[in-house]
């Protein structure tokens, strides 16, 4: 998720667990945590950008991480005079633990992929079950902050905090659901790779994705379409045999792997194209792109990664807005 939401989830557990013994200190000892795990991105700021994206969410999102500097944090906020917290405290280490904790729970409920079981080499986990900024879940959260943060009462943080995981569990419920209708919508030939995901900002419009062979289907359904059997439109996945020319290149194999192979392949102007499907909108509307080789006559050349700028697709947001309403609304 996005940086204010963890810093409003974290501050949000920090308060409810520490408050009566560090007041307002334990909302920012919360907020200081929620928000420790994206600070992964200063280790990666000189690399290639495949590198950067895919290595994000990696050691720094694991459980691993977690149990391993909970003390270490825990102990920095202790020798801290200003926090006037006990290493000792089970509330500091409390607070600490689950500060990260949630912070790499809600991400892997985004698509992007977090690397939960690291250093294990699985592929990173990411439901799409809520998209990475959702203001229906974050809003609130703030709101009970500054309440709390105005008069000290607890109350409003405890009743968000309910309902912010109620909406997550709604999301996936609804995310199995629109799943299922996937299923019944597509033939047995494409209905083994299938990616459902929220599409931006809420969780009443979803995006399928769908592989078979050589293509790829989206197709999308809200929660007020009255006709439920998706209707899917296919794209060209990779021009022939484009694929086998790149199979054994290291940064589309890492590409591969954190897609899951919802990737898109393709030779532009001699340049090399792979783009990660999930975040983006057709057909060529997509967050992450690069240009990771060339080819001239035939001959396939490895470069060092180069983000690809596509074509930019703020101004179809409106229609997203749209399509929830309208069934018939194209994206």
């Amino acid at each position: 998720m996005d940086s204010i939401t963890q810093i409003a989830l974290g501050a949000t557990i920090g308060g409810l667990i520490g408050h009566r013994q560090y007041g307002r200190k334990s909302v920012l000892i919360g907020a200081i945590c929620g928000t420790i795990p994206d600070l992964d991105v200063v280790a990666f700021v000189n690399s290639d950008p495949i590198t950067s994206m895919t290595a994000h969410r990696g050691f720094s999102h694991s459980i691993l991480f977690a149990l391993l500097t909970t003390p270490v944090f825990a102990y920095l906020f202790s020798r801290l005079k200003w926090f006037k917290v006990g290493f000792k405290d089970r509330a500091i280490w409390l607070i600490v633990f689950l500060g990260l904790l949630t912070h790499m729970i809600l991400d892997a409920l985004t698509i992007y992929g977090t690397q939960l079981l690291w250093p294990l080499n699985s592929p990173p986990i990411g439901t799409g079950s809520i998209f990475i900024i959702d203001p229906l879940y974050t809003l609130p959260m703030l709101f009970a902050l500054g309440v709390y943060l105005t008069n000290q009462s607890l109350r409003f943080m405890k009743y968000t905090l309910i309902v912010s995981c109620c909406y997550l569990m709604w999301g996936l419920g609804v995310q199995s659901y629109v799943m299922k209708q996937a299923q019944n919508s597509l033939p047995p030939s494409a209905s083994s790779n299938i990616l459902v995901q929220t599409t931006p900002f809420n969780i009443l419009l979803w995006r399928v994705i769908a592989l078979e062979g050589g293509t790829y289907k989206v197709g999308y359904l809200s929660l007020f379409d009255k006709n439920k059997t998706i209707q899917f439109m296919p794209y060209s996945r990779a021009s022939d045999g484009l694929i086998e020319d790149v199979r054994d290149l290291p940064k589309f194999q890492r590409m591969a792997w954190f897609t899951k192979d919802f990737y898109k392949l393709e030779a532009i102007d001699n340049k090399i194209i792979i783009s990660d499907l999930r975040m983006g909108l057709e057909p060529d509307n997509y967050i992450f792109a690069f240009q990771i080789a060339t080819q001239e006559d035939g001959s396939i050349s490895v470069i060092t990664p180069v983000r690809h700028t596509s074509q930019k697709g703020i101004n179809r947001l409106s229609n997203v807005w749209k399509r929830i309403w309208d069934e018939n609304h194209s994206l």
